[in-house]
């Protein structure tokens, strides 16, 4: 034969289908969770409308209670549980639980936000980061004015433009390209013009969240010179040059500098009827460069 429902539980359940009962969760089967939420509702009837309640691990007698209050506000407490079995225990836990609820004030500000991110999103990325990240190769063309000049004290000066192309990858820290230049050189009436096409390498790296490049490199071509004075003559050489490098960026457009020796084999040496110019084998070049970017970079 069935058991009867006892008169507690019969009271309980007829309160249930007038008012929302509080919910109540129990991570321990020492604490049965429906006497819990039945003892709330016959002490506290609509009051405990809308609360929730959780009973966490029991240990040595004594476990700890969450309970939600409608408005939000979490209250805790460690409560005694005395022992008895599961129904037992859910009744007393109910009175302690009960006492709390009685002198709780609703509170007229909303609970602090939980500033901790949920552990399943991660932040968001950093995109000013990845701007300043090199993406891929990026080229490059500028022209410029050049420079050069024998050792001191040698009146050899040759001054001109030139026109450059290249462009930057494995992280900007490589740079090939290619240069073509005219430069021209004066003594009294002896006047020479020369060309150049040079291809060079420069290995370098970015600084300043990419906005500097330093690097150096070495860069190999052929010149040649054309002389002017009651005659004209002219001569074919090939040169060899080791350039230091700075290059400062802003946005798609960009200034350097670059200067090193030169080695020029075999040496130039234009003679007028007056006056002469010798590029010798060692020549300083330094040169100054605007130019644009373009690509993934």
């Amino acid at each position: 034969m069935g058991r009867c429902p006892s008169r507690m539980s019969i009271v309980a359940l007829c309160l249930t289908l007038l008012w929302a009962p509080p919910t109540v969760e129990a991570s321990s089967e020492a604490i049965d969770a429906d006497a819990v939420r039945d003892g709330l509702v016959m002490r506290l009837s609509e009051r405990a409308d809308d609360w929730a309640v959780r009973v966490g691990p029991v240990t040595d007698g004594r476990g700890i209670v969450s309970m939600s209050a409608p408005d939000g506000w979490v209250l805790t407490r460690e409560v005694r549980i005395d022992a008895g079995d599961p129904t037992t225990r859910g009744r007393q836990l109910a009175s302690s639980i009960a006492v709390v609820i009685e002198n709780y004030e609703p509170r007229a500000s909303p609970p602090p936000p939980d500033k901790t991110p949920p552990p399943d999103k991660a932040p968001p990325p950093d995109k000013s980061a990845e701007a300043k990240t090199p993406l891929g190769p990026s080229g490059w063309i500028a022209a410029g004015a050049l420079l050069s000049s024998g050792p001191a004290g040698r009146a050899d000066v040759a001054a001109g433009v030139d026109l450059a192309g290249g462009f930057w990858f494995a992280r900007e820290h490589v740079m090939p390209y290619l240069s073509l230049g005219w430069r021209r050189a004066t003594a009294g009436d002896l006047t020479v013009d020369a060309a150049h096409a040079a291809v060079g390498m420069a290995f370098g790296t970015p600084l300043g969240q990419g906005h500097i490049w330093v690097g150096g490199g070495l860069v190999a071509g052929a010149i040649g010179g054309f002389a002017r004075d009651a005659d004209s003559a002219s001569g074919w050489g090939a040169q060899l040059g080791t350039p230091a490098m700075l290059v400062a960026r802003a946005g798609r457009f960009f200034g350097s500098v670059h200067a090193g020796p030169q080695v020029a084999l075999p040496p130039l040496h234009f003679r007028g009827q007056t006056d002469s110019l010798r590029w010798g084998h060692v020549r300083v070049a330094a040169g100054l460069r605007l130019g644009l970017r373009f690509g993934s970079s």
